[in-house]
């Protein structure tokens, strides 16, 4: 019993640290250090799991992956090959388009807060859409994220594909249904029936749109083709470097400082609490327990995911902490349940007030957040829970 209690204190001591904004990756590894010390191991066995964590292969991958995705966005911001794309883009579609389209390229370059560089770059046209500033928030904050359900460059889709053991694509697969739905319950709820006329440009920009598009669509294809993420994403990184003529000594230095330390040892951090949940023994123990309480399962799939990332803020946060503690309990890796795990994760992530994305184009827009929220909510309702009903369903075959 004692385990379970240590795996409860651990918990809560990893959402209280991250609710304080204490960096993830050490809020993680101190509730691993709680929970090791409370289950009753020694400091040499928690030696020995920190190494063993380390040499495990899918530690080595998901964090070679996760920092080349850093480098590969940073490299494409600093280098200005964002800024020429949007520009290409800008001669070949409507305000009513681009007003989507520019939060999902900038979507396509995972970052903290990203939503702050998509939101000057589509003011223009959500004025001349005649949008209010809740409205542009939303809008904003749709198509920016809609690529977390199917882009193999989402750090969560890959630290959850990882702790499950399951191919990414699979998991993307599964995840078809809410990316289709994220993008036709944005466009109903937030652009329907909004209408401008502005003249388009007769030459269009296709070659700069294309060599912006390049190095993500390049690396997604590699990958595809069976090349390891991480070179195939290191080789967008050159492809960036190449295409806007870097100077090496310029290169070697954005290469350096693009490395996304905390995203990387975040990852270092969860597997180590894998690691030490699976050592204490507390998951059987629990899992008897509930069975005899008899409580729903399916709760703790949906409701602990969705409560750690509302607190946190952080989407990789509520995976990274919930796929160790739910999968034992349900003793299988079906895509579906990560699938749930995941859209549950991003329901928290979402609303939460501690959202990069949502603070941050709130106060560049000025807008009021009870009516973010107004509009914002119903779409989660429709996006999320829809695909946690239809995973459910395919659990249920």
């Amino acid at each position: 019993m004692i385990q379970v209690v240590g795996l409860a204190a651990a918990f809560a001591l990893i959402v209280i640290l991250t609710a304080k904004r204490i960096n993830v990756a050490l809020s993680i590894m101190i509730g691993s250090v709680a929970l090791a010390i409370l289950s009753g191991l020694s400091v040499q066995d928690f030696v020995n799991l920190f190494i063993r964590c380390l040499e495990d292969p899918p530690t080595v991958n998901l964090t070679l992956q996760v920092a080349a995705i850093g480098m590969l966005a940073f490299s494409m911001k600093e280098t200005k090959l964002v800024d020429d794309l949007i520009a290409g883009l800008r001669t070949m579609l409507s305000s009513r388009v681009l007003v989507a389209v520019i939060p999902a390229v900038i979507g396509l370059m995972p970052m903290p807060g990203g939503a702050l560089l998509s939101a000057p770059l589509i003011d223009k046209e959500a004025d001349e859409l005649k949008l209010t500033p809740e409205r542009k928030v939303a809008v904003n904050l749709t198509f920016r994220h809609i690529w977390f359900y199917v882009s193999p460059l989402s750090s969560t889709l890959i630290l959850a594909s990882g702790l499950a053991g399951i191919n990414l694509y699979q998991l993307i697969l599964i995840q078809i249904p809410s990316f289709i739905l994220s993008i036709a319950m944005g466009y109903v709820l937030f652009l329907r029936g909004f209408k401008v006329d502005r003249r388009l440009q007769s030459e269009k920009a296709y070659g700069i749109v294309v060599e912006g598009l390049a190095p993500i669509a390049g690396a997604i294809a590699l990958n595809l083709a069976g090349l390891n993420l991480a070179a195939s994403v290191m080789l967008g990184v050159l492809a960036t470097l190449l295409i806007k003529r870097t100077r090496p000594s310029r290169a070697v230095g954005l290469l350096l400082k693009g490395i996304p330390w905390t995203s990387a040892l975040s990852i270092v951090s969860v597997m180590m609490l894998r690691y030490t949940i699976e050592a204490s023994k507390a998951i059987p123990i629990l899992f008897s327990i509930l069975k005899e309480a008899m409580v729903p399962l399916v709760l703790f799939a949906t409701l602990f995911p969705f409560m750690i990332a509302g607190v946190s803020g952080l989407a990789i946060a509520g995976a990274g902490i919930s796929i160790p503690f739910i999968l034992p309990l349900f003793q299988t890796n079906a895509p579906a349940l990560v699938s749930m795990i995941v859209l549950s994760t991003y329901a928290g992530y979402y609303i939460s007030p501690l959202h990069l994305c949502l603070v941050l184009s709130n106060q560049y827009y000025k807008a009021k957040i009870h009516k973010v929220y107004r509009l914002w909510i119903p779409y989660l309702l429709m996006v999320c829970g829809l695909g946690i009903i239809l995973d459910m369903l395919i659990l249920l075959r």
